[in-house]
């Protein structure tokens, strides 16, 4: 057989896709369009006489071209669907925009000052891949056509800048000459991010960037839009930063328009970062008024009501990690809704964000990085009593993340990190407070001798350094971007004695010099960012956070030290450099206000065993409700992009659960579109995975679980002989016999289990359920475990859990971590249903998206399915290469069951357009004194 994979063929392949766009099926393209090999023949011979086929194309080789095509279709449809891969839900076709080549384009020369700045090729390719595919979502001439919407949904601190810029010399290249970036609300960072992009993107090549700082009507004549060259073959590219602001967004909006020819050439990009911010529209929906802000954006992307002036090419993106505000607030058609795309960036494997740090419910893949340490509640009231100025004691808890800063920063310059290191300490956004908090840690730190202080500093570097090692890195975070053998361990303490001391010898401001510039020292720089120290104090100080710049001598030999408190100033935009230590107590119910905060999230390439977290259990929670939310939000795209359904059908489905009664997304003005309803369980896959050492409970669910067993049929033994199965087992018998019974503990399906089985009957004959797949599945081959469980006349091998971390979470709670492993999913199928399905026998993945697909193919699209298990009470932990983390003997009293449960996924369109949460009513303000 010849090789069909010649470039030759090539335009067998390109019409082979041709017939795919036509919704044509692989089996109608099989054949040539019709329906069995006579009609391959005749279409194969009918493109010979019309010249489209060379003579040597065979039946054949159109067959192999065929089954070519469809396994890379489906290769991409894999890679689109993962969570960890850039996904576009788009209206519109793509264009043919293409990535630029040129070495003098204003890519490649971003792309090579991205390399120069020692970026990764893995990082670059995904800004590239990321940036055509949104690119092709834009239109260059809007004129018939209206405004472009999109949405792009980052990570928190994970270099949304980078993207944007990368988005901006892209389409630089193919014609846009104007930019027009909506910054926040504070000007020094405005125009930290205008000399960022110039610097990023002017350079010596095909294009000239030049800055309008501010333009208005009043700008010098050389600035004046009658002054800009915007023909197609002029070189010049224009950007400007714009805040948030009402004069300055009507000076903007007045400035394009000064000059009617100039503005009709002009092909716009308007980008606006962190975009749920000062930009949603807060008023009254139903009104004809419109928040202030918001109006102009809308103005500015629409242009004025009655208006027939119109740029050649209007396009808007917003950018946000928290996009819920963006997508619930309003969706009509003059509002900034994302109507013609929303995407979601790729997640870096360099990335520490919620779900890395936090881990999420339910699985294995992201338990949390164990650097998270808890503030006792007795310290919260300790903490207020300095606030008040009642006391100048400093809670212990934030002595530890004190005294951890310290050693993290010797380790630092040991390690001749040149870059500054920092510390924050969030504990509220009252500014009076923050002086106090100040004051108290200045107090403390001039009370210890300098022999007291290494003591303190040995006895807790001894205590984290074992308690998060590298193995627990790679156990907790697996596909890290940075090989174990690059990663730098912990020095010996001895060898950061001496960068301690330095450390310790001087604590200030920052102080100027004669010249009046800032000038560090090699001590601890004291920061108190708010913006009630904006100047210079009595003392010739600097107060607010100013690290150095780039060139400054006498820092370039050392690591500066920063210790930063804060509170609103530091809760958005503002990046704090080389992170290692952040005690952080605020206290919000809003999910986007919070997840913001999270200073901690980003890129710690160097230094990845070193960053540390205080915080209250309470907070820790709500950061592992918000990291789940947001993964649920991500995987949610998956089937409507398969659907091929738009944003304007697209409502984002986000998780519906009581804990938002104590969490809230957004604020309630901002998210003026979303519509209570019941909860929605299509598609759930859940398993119990906190278990309480009740030996009451305990009994009563082996009692219920007997009980319900002896209700069914006689079981048939799972393909791979491990387990019992229970076909077409009616729901009636199950919550009845088993679910109203059972006593669960914290999982979000099974403590809302009579809202479930209320939804459940409503939709079971609607969207045609079975009976259910019923699973009791165990430890080894059925009857063969001497330390098993009776099942009917069959014994079970009990299955091994065990603790996840060393402690319970209170009330004697134990966490296992992961119920089910991802074969158990499969085992209500047989051997041949799952290789008719194309499943890897090898590697049965447990992402939802996999195992809806292949329950489909097997015919079970429409089976819900249970998985009982027994996990033995004297489970022993054991320490293996990889470990995800550190595990503990299980130790309980009796046997647990644990339950498994997978709903089927609606795949119809007739979901809501807009977000459906059900909320509770919950105070609009923070409280500063407590946690909720």
């Amino acid at each position: 057989m010849g090789n069909y994979s010649q470039p030759k063929y090539d335009y067998i392949v390109n019409m082979i896709n041709n017939m795919r766009k036509n919704d044509r099926t692989w089996d109608q393209i099989k054949y040539g369009g019709g329906s069995k090999m006579e009609d391959l023949n005749n279409f194969i011979d009918m493109q010979k006489m019309t010249g489209f086929f060379s003579s040597d194309i065979t039946k054949e080789l159109w067959l192999d071209r065929v089954s070519w095509a469809k396994n890379a279709e489906e290769q991409q449809v894999q890679i689109e669907k993962s969570s960890d891969r850039t996904i576009i839900l788009s209206k519109n076709a793509d264009t043919d925009a293409e990535v630029p080549l040129n070495p003098k384009s204003s890519w490649q020369l971003y792309r090579t000052k991205l390399l120069n700045e020692k970026w990764s090729e893995d990082s670059i390719n995904e800004i590239e891949k990321s940036t055509i595919h949104l690119l092709r979502k834009l239109n260059s001439d809007t004129t018939e056509s209206g405004p472009i919407k999109g949405l792009v949904i980052g990570n928190v601190q994970s270099g949304k800048t980078a993207n944007m810029a990368g988005l901006m010399a892209m389409a630089a290249d193919h014609g846009w000459n104007m930019f027009i970036i909506l910054s926040g609300l504070i000007d020094n960072l405005r125009k930290q991010t205008e000399e960022r992009l110039i610097s990023d993107l002017n350079h010596p090549g095909m294009f000239s960037w030049q800055a309008l700082d501010n333009p208005s009507k009043h700008a010098p004549i050389s600035k004046h839009t009658q002054s800009l060259h915007l023909n197609s073959k002029d070189r010049e590219r224009y950007l400007t930063v714009c805040l948030k602001h009402k004069t300055r967004l009507e000076n903007l909006n007045k400035w394009l328009v000064a000059d009617k020819n100039k503005y009709k050439q002009m092909k716009i990009l308007v980008i606006e970062d962190e975009a749920d911010q000062a930009g949603i529209n807060t008023m009254d929906i139903e009104s004809e008024e419109r928040a202030r802000i918001n109006n102009l954006i809308v103005e500015l992307v629409n242009g004025k009501a009655g208006s027939e002036i119109k740029p050649r090419s209007m396009n808007y993106i917003s950018y946000t990690a928290t996009p819920y505000a963006n997508v619930l607030n309003e969706t009509s058609k003059e509002s900034l809704y994302p109507k013609d795309f929303i995407g979601i960036l790729r997640t870096p494997k360099e990335y520490f964000g919620p779900k890395e740090i936090f881990g999420l419910y339910e699985t294995d893949d992201y338990v949390g990085l164990d650097i998270i340490r808890e503030v006792p509640k007795l310290e919260l009231d300790q903490l207020k009593e300095v606030h008040k100025d009642l006391s100048h004691e400093v809670p212990l808890a934030m002595k530890n993340s004190i005294i951890w800063f310290y050693c993290a920063a010797a380790v630092q310059r040991l390690n001749e990190y040149k870059k500054p290191v920092s510390m924050l300490i969030h504990t509220s956004q009252v500014q009076s407070h923050h002086q106090k908090v100040a004051d108290a840690i200045d107090k403390w730190l001039n009370s210890l001798t300098l022999d007291d202080f290494i003591k303190k500093c040995e006895q807790l570097y001894y205590t984290e350094t074992r308690k998060f090692t590298i193995n627990d890195f790679y156990g907790a975070y697996p596909d890290y971007g940075v090989k174990k053998e690059n990663i730098k361990d912990y020095p010996p303490f001895e060898k950061i004695v001496e960068f301690i001391k330095e450390l310790k010898e001087k604590k200030s401001h920052i102080q100027l010099d004669q010249k009046g510039d800032l000038n560090y020292h090699k001590g601890v720089h004291l920061c108190i960012d708010n913006c009630a120290n904006n100047g210079i104090n009595d003392e010739n100080q600097y107060v607010r956070l100013a690290y150095p710049k780039s060139g400054i001598s006498n820092v370039e030999s050392y690591a500066p030290a920063f210790i930063v408190i804060g509170g609103s100033t530091l809760s958005r935009g503002l990046t704090i450099e080389g992170l290692v230590s952040t005690f952080f107590r605020r206290s919000t119910k809003q999910g986007d206000t919070l997840m913001q905060m999270g200073r901690w999230f980003g890129y710690r390439k160097g230094y990845e065993l070193l960053p540390r977290i205080w915080m209250t259990e309470n907070t820790q929670n709500k950061f592992r409700f918000l990291a789940s939310l947001e993964n649920e939000m991500r995987e949610d795209f998956h089937p409507f992009v398969e659907l091929g359904m738009r944003p304007e059908e697209y409502g984002p489905h986000i998780k519906n659960s009581p804990e938002l009664s104590w969490l809230r997304i957004t604020a309630k003005n901002r998210m003026q579109s979303a519509v209570e309803t019941n909860l929605d369980f299509s598609g759930v896959s859940s398993q119990t995975v906190v278990f309480t050492n009740n030996k009451e409970k305990l009994d009563n669910n082996i009692k219920v679980t007997n009980e319900f067993i002896k209700s069914l049929n006689t079981p048939v033994v799972t393909f791979d002989k491990a387990g019992l199965l229970w076909k077409d087992v009616p729901f009636t018998k199950i919550k009845e016999m088993f679910l109203d019974g059972f006593e669960f503990e914290n999982s979000h399906v099974f403590n809302q289990i009579d809202g479930f089985s209320e939804w459940y009957r409503k939709v079971e004959k609607e969207e045609g359920f079975t009976g259910w797949n019923v699973l009791f599945v165990g430890k080894g081959k059925v009857d063969e475990n001497q330390n098993g469980f009776r099942v009917d006349a069959y014994n079970i091998g009990k299955v091994e859990r065990t603790r996840k971390g060393k402690y319970s979470l209170g009330d004697e709670k134990v966490s296992v971590g992961v119920l089910r492993n991802p074969s158990d999913l499969y085992k209500d199928m047989s051997i041949k249903d799952l290789e008719a399905a194309g499943a890897n026998l090898k590697d049965l993945r447990a992402d939802n998206f996999t195992v809806h697909n292949i329950r489909k193919k097997a015919g079970l699209d429409k089976t819900a399915q249970l998985i009982i298990y027994v996990i033995d009470k004297d489970s022993k932990a054991r320490k293996t290469a990889g470990n995800k983390g550190e595990r503990y003997d299980l130790n309980f009293d009796e046997d647990i069951i644990g339950v498994s449960i997978l709903v089927p996924g609606k795949k119809n369109k007739s979901l809501a357009k807009k977000l459906t949460v059900h909320l509770k009513n919950t105070p609009e303000i923070e409280t500063e004194d407590g946690e909720e």
